[in-house]
């Protein structure tokens, strides 16, 4: 029995280091592109300027089409980027992102393949060196994505991002002055920090963490509202809470005005301390949804709400991502959405039809693939119809 809660113990530590691993992650709708990673410099090196890099893209803004930034290696991609005079924030921010997509499928094929396989490991002879390797795997995962990243941004590459977090909350502060926003912002890290110390706390579970950082957001509400006057509180939350960053993340696709945004905000508000006291849990959620959905309904003409509901559907949230990383407006969104609803239509009719034999139905399935990677192609133009291919075809696939 000792030997077994000893293992217990040790698989949930490689599971529990994989969970954090993915945590500190961005979530990545697409999978990022295959690129070369090339083995990074020394230290002192990786601040260095790099030398030019080979098959790099010449263009002039009137010539530009992302096909021709694009590389396997990540080196070329970043040359070509400062080549188009890419502002160096938005070039660490395309990068960052996609190499953290790429370490988050390496991490996944680390620790994926055994989280279903708990006993199945406790049988073995060697477990507990098959849990250290598995760590030290992740563990030079890591340090291998730090240094990649190092070698093609240079040092001090983290330092930015968390001074650009920090600015990005200083200009949606532009409400307070400018003495209060310094002590807002102070609490806030303050309070961030404290959270991040509970988040990779081994001792505690995820209930006795989810209590604690509960409590501690109570308290950094508590302090904010002693420091801000009631209308200064009310702008913090509309700005910088967490219930409106999320609010904000799932209106991404409807994109409200600020008229529209503060009376979901409000909502929002309204439906949460309604189920405040209510367990947690499915059903709950549900209820909520369903309220928030009520009021939303009461508040926006019918037009809207139409584009309300549409921006709710997971596949064109996708969709609207990708229009909007490739320059799309917002028409040609919305034709290449009813374009996908339109043949899946088709498709499920073809497929639930018993008058057709199995080859008759294979036919009518690939004539209507072809006939939607026409339309799609027609709709959207060739860079972004390759890119459309690439990461969100997959309903395509009709065999």
């Amino acid at each position: 029995m000792n030997r077994l809660l000893r293992c217990s113990l040790i698989l949930n530590a490689l599971l529990l280091a994989g969970l954090l691993w993915c945590a500190w992650q961005p979530s990545q709708a697409m999978s990022p592109p295959a690129r070369t990673i090339r083995r990074p410099p020394s230290t002192s090196q990786a601040s260095q300027p790099m030398p030019p890099a080979t098959q790099t893209a010449v263009l002039s803004p009137s010539t530009f089409r992302w096909a021709d930034i694009e590389s396997a290696d990540y080196q070329i991609y970043r040359d070509n980027l400062r080549r188009i005079h890419c502002p160096e924030t938005t070039l660490r921010d395309i990068l960052v992102a996609d190499i953290d997509a790429l370490f988050a499928q390496k991490r996944n094929a680390i620790v994926a393949p055994h989280q279903d396989r708990f006993w199945t490991a406790i049988l073995g002879q060697d477990l507990e060196a098959f849990i250290d390797e598995k760590l030290q795997q992740l563990n030079e995962l890591q340090e291998q994505k730090d240094e990649t990243l190092t070698a093609l941004l240079g040092n001090g590459w983290e330092k930015a991002l968390r001074n650009e977090s920090h600015n990005a909350a200083q200009e949606r502060l532009g409400f307070l002055p400018e003495g209060q926003q310094n002590q807002v912002l102070n609490l806030r890290d303050r309070y961030l920090g404290r959270m991040e110390q509970i988040e990779i706390d081994p001792t505690l579970n995820d209930q006795e963490k989810r209590a604690q950082i509960d409590a501690l957001r109570r308290q950094e509400r508590e302090e904010l509202s002693r420091l801000l006057s009631p209308e200064q509180f009310r702008e913090f939350d509309l700005h910088l809470s967490l219930a409106a960053q999320r609010l904000r993340d799932r209106l991404a696709a409807f994109q409200p005005s600020e008229t529209e945004f503060r009376q979901f905000h409000e909502i929002q508000q309204r439906v949460d301390a309604l189920f405040a006291k209510t367990t947690s849990g499915e059903q709950a959620e549900q209820a909520k949804e369903e309220m928030f959905d009520r009021e939303v309904r009461n508040t926006l003409d019918d037009e809207r709400y139409a584009q309300y509901q549409l921006a709710r559907d997971p596949a064109y949230q996708d969709l609207h991502a990708l229009g909007t990383r490739m320059g799309l407006d917002e028409t040609t969104i919305a034709a290449t959405h009813q374009i996908r609803k339109s043949i899946e239509n088709q498709i499920r009719s073809t497929q639930d039809n018993p008058a057709l034999s199995a080859d008759e139905q294979r036919r009518s399935l690939q004539a209507l693939r072809s006939a939607a990677e026409q339309q799609l192609l027609i709709t959207l133009g060739p860079e972004a119809y390759r890119e459309y291919r690439k990461h969100q075809s997959n309903w395509l696939e009709t065999e």
